[in-house]
């Protein structure tokens, strides 16, 4: 997967917030339900915003409770790829808040031009949910939620809205609402 934000009617105004391009990342989990691993990469260039990328991988389900059995989230080639063992169903979080000592202040909307998220998907072959939580410097949080991705999807475009009218990225009175945009 690659994640692109903006691709609007201003092509100059578009904002990257990852192109997996820029270092390969890995995190595994094996275990029981519950059982989490998180990584975290930062680079100095702007490939990836705020100049780090964090991964937290969490089984939620092993259906056949064998502790040899999980999820892996491997960054490779400009590839996000999220594969499960048999009987595994899990969650895979990717945050861009900045870094430790310098936390993400950004203006995604590209001084107003840009109109929506983008997310370039390559494939699928379970099914898949894309949730995009945006929390702004005053800790307002809109969510959306796009369900409905499922196997055999191949190159396809996933946009999620600016527009929507609980999720703007000012957000004052979306805050802690949920849309989903299946």
């Amino acid at each position: 997967m690659k994640f692109v934000f903006g691709v609007g009617q201003a092509q100059a105004a578009q904002v990257t917030i990852d192109d997996f391009n820029t270092f390969d990342q890995s995190v595994e989990v094996l275990g029981s339900p519950g059982t989490m691993a998180m990584n975290a990469m930062m680079n100095g260039d702007n490939n990836i915003i705020g100049e780090e990328r964090k991964i937290k991988l969490t089984i939620d389900e092993n259906e056949f409770d064998d502790p040899d059995l999980g999820a892996i989230v491997s960054i490779v080639d400009g590839f996000a790829t999220i594969s499960n063992d048999a009987g595994i169903e899990s969650t895979a979080v990717f945050t861009w808040d900045g870094t430790d000592t310098r936390p993400l202040n950004a203006d995604l909307t590209g001084g107003g031009m840009n109109q929506f998220f983008r997310l370039d998907i390559n494939s699928v072959d379970l099914t898949a949910k894309l949730a995009l939580d945006v929390t702004d410097n005053d800790g307002e949080m809109a969510s959306l939620t796009k369900t409905g991705l499922s196997e055999g999807i191949s190159n396809v475009l996933v946009f999620l809205s600016l527009s929507s009218p609980i999720f703007t990225i000012s957000c004052p009175s979306a805050k802690n609402r949920d849309r989903d945009t299946s």
